[in-house]
């Protein structure tokens, strides 16, 4: 028989992590969607009452208004090269899916869903699938969608794939799927949402109903039987797994007064307590746009990547800037060209700029030779031998007079 236990949540000095937290996205009004897996990138934003999307192309963020503006967009998801499914509603008659071109830059109904929740597809079954007030949908050409009866028509709110496994729920109740979406079963745990499935094969799960039993569960049976295994308030999103690591967001401060943290194998969290987090969170991912462990938040202000997030041994050392030698660096992230504007306070002095990955290889060496005091370079996205870099995190380094000053820069494309 399955045991049920409920572990105290424990907090961990804040003292023992050494992260960093860096804006990404077009600088605009609140978003309320993030598609980063996909290419292109795209946000869902609403501001001012308007809603549209931003999609980066050739290193810049273009905006298009929805035709069905002043509907929340709620889910992103490609259909194909040219076109992304967009969902949206708030309850009106215009509530649906809706496939936007990236050739024409022009909206056209997809289908009508009241209260979309998600849009997703599942390459393990090659299915799309809507989830909304009324149900789960799916289609095999994201055209055409059928209801999953077997599913019930109670609101459909979350679901999450691994290989031949399904789970998702239908108004309080859990269903799972062990033959890709064939048959559906019944879970013995019900009022679960926002299922993730890790690398492993391991099922968590969010209750939130302001009861004993709210926090995060976990399923070894891929949905059919559930523990509870860590209980706190107000629990929102389940992020990705870093080897033992999960990352947790929260709807409101939870009982530590912050709204990120990550917790251990041992269920002891460690909060993430930084202004730019100081908000609701609305996706927890990874951010797969450099090359080191990273995962980002989209809360209401904005969205932001966070690195160094891991736990260090007490032996680590963290520099921290000198004063003495200030670097700017500008635009960053960037798309092919950066610019580094140093400022030593003293001219006529050696000085060095080089570029490293996070492997600590270096890439190029900028500038090495006298300062002028005030030195302004540009970097191409180029190594020494004039290759183009691939697109991630880099370090660019800069020594004077025994000062060492680094800033981080993010290279997409």
């Amino acid at each position: 028989m399955k045991q049920l236990f409920t572990l105290l949540f424990t907090i961990v000095a804040v003292a023992s992590y050494c992260f960093e937290v860096m804006p990404y996205g077009p600088d605009t009004g609140d978003f309320t969607y993030a598609n980063l897996t996909q290419s292109p990138i795209s946000f869902g934003i609403a501001e001012e009452g308007d809603t549209g999307l931003f999609v980066e192309q050739y290193g810049i963020w273009n905006y298009y208004e929805c035709s069905a503006s002043g509907l929340p967009i709620t889910s992103i998801c490609n259909l194909n090269e040219s076109t992304l499914m967009v969902a949206m509603g708030c309850g009106s008659y215009s509530d649906g899916v809706y496939n936007f071109s990236l050739d024409t830059h022009s909206w056209e109904l997809n289908d009508w869903f009241m209260y979309p929740n998600f849009i997703k597809y599942n390459p393990n079954n090659n299915l799309y699938y809507v989830g909304e007030r009324d149900g789960l949908f799916k289609s095999t050409d994201g055209e055409n969608w059928s209801r999953i009866t077997s599913m019930g028509m109670a609101e459909c709110n979350s679901m999450s794939f691994y290989g031949e496994h399904l789970v998702a729920n239908n108004g309080p109740g859990v269903r799972f799927s062990s033959d890709m979406g064939q048959t559906w079963q019944s879970a013995d745990t019900s009022n679960l949402k926002g299922f993730h499935y890790m690398s492993c094969g391991a099922l968590y799960a969010i209750m939130d109903v302001e009861s004993d039993s709210d926090g995060l569960w976990r399923s070894e049976d891929f949905g059919a039987t559930w523990d509870h295994v860590l209980y706190t308030s107000n629990l929102n999103c389940i992020g990705p797994a870093f080897g033992e690591y999960l990352v947790l967001g929260w709807r409101q401060p939870n009982e530590a007064g912050s709204y990120v943290a990550v917790m251990n194998s041992e269920y002891q969290l460690n909060q993430l307590i930084h202004p730019s987090l100081n908000g609701e969170v609305l996706q927890l991912d990874r951010f797969p746009l450099i090359n080191t462990l990273s995962f980002f938040v989209l809360n209401p202000l904005g969205c932001f990547y966070i690195t160094s997030f891991l736990p260090v041994q007490n032996n680590d050392q963290c520099v921290p800037p000198v004063s003495r030698l200030n670097m700017q660096v500008y635009p960053n992230p960037f798309y092919s060209e950066t610019t580094i504007e140093l400022d030593g306070k003293n001219s006529d002095t050696a000085l060095k700029v080089e570029i490293y990955n996070l492997k600590g290889q270096k890439v190029k060496c900028l500038f090495d030779g006298v300062s002028t005091g005030e030195n302004t370079l540009c970097w191409d996205a180029r190594d020494c031998n004039g290759k183009t870099t691939a697109p991630g995190l880099y370090l660019i380094k800069a020594q004077q007079d025994g000062n060492v000053q680094c800033r981080k820069v993010l290279l997409t494309r």
